[in-house]
Formats: structure tokens, C-alpha cells, sequence
């Protein structure tokens, strides 16, 4: 449900968009989308745990900090963050 109420969030507030709109709101609306899939890569852990760390190193998130106890808001992600350069973590399966 999480993942889904985040791409439905994603198609309304259409960042592309704000981009050329209201700036300050598009580095929002990629916040609240960067702890969404911070959260749900630590909820993936048990189930898909090299993705689910792979998704968490290119968020820079602490080892340490990797469980079910820093889901909480006060572990959020710390705004001004210098993230790794992003990777391709699913490739596009072409058959």
C-alpha cells in the first residue's frame, strides 16, 4: 500500500513539473519520496535483502541503521545529505 500511495503522490505532484513551478516544492516532494523508499527498503530486508541493502547503500544509510527500529521519523534522513551516484538496482528485463 505504501509503495502504491507513493506513486500515486508522485503522478499528482508531478515533480518534472515543478521543477520550472515552485523549486522549494519539488525538493519537498523528493524528500518525502527518498524516506518512502528509505522505509520500504528497510521493510524489504527480510524478503529481498541485496536489493533491499543496495537501495539503502544509495541512500547512504548507516549499516547500524538498517532494522525495523529506525523506521521512525526520528532517523529520517538528514536534509543536505550527499548521496553516492545512483546505480541501476532492478535492470530492465528485455526477453
Amino acid at each position: 500500500k505504501l509503495s502504491n500511495h507513493a506513486n500515486q503522490f508522485v503522478d499528482e505532484m508531478a515533480p518534472w513539473n515543478l521543477k520550472k513551478q515552485d523549486i522549494e516544492m519539488m525538493n519537498t516532494v523528493l524528500y518525502i519520496l527518498v524516506e518512502v523508499i528509505r522505509i520500504l527498503a528497510i521493510t524489504l530486508i527480510p524478503f529481498m535483502p541485496d536489493s533491499a541493502h543496495k537501495i539503502l547503500d544509495l541512500l547512504a544509510i548507516d549499516p547500524k541503521e538498517r532494522n525495523f527500529e529506525y523506521i521512525s521519523p526520528e532517523y529520517r534522513i538528514k536534509v543536505g545529505k550527499i548521496l553516492p551516484a545512483p546505480e541501476i538496482i532492478f535492470p530492465r528485463y528485455i526477453g
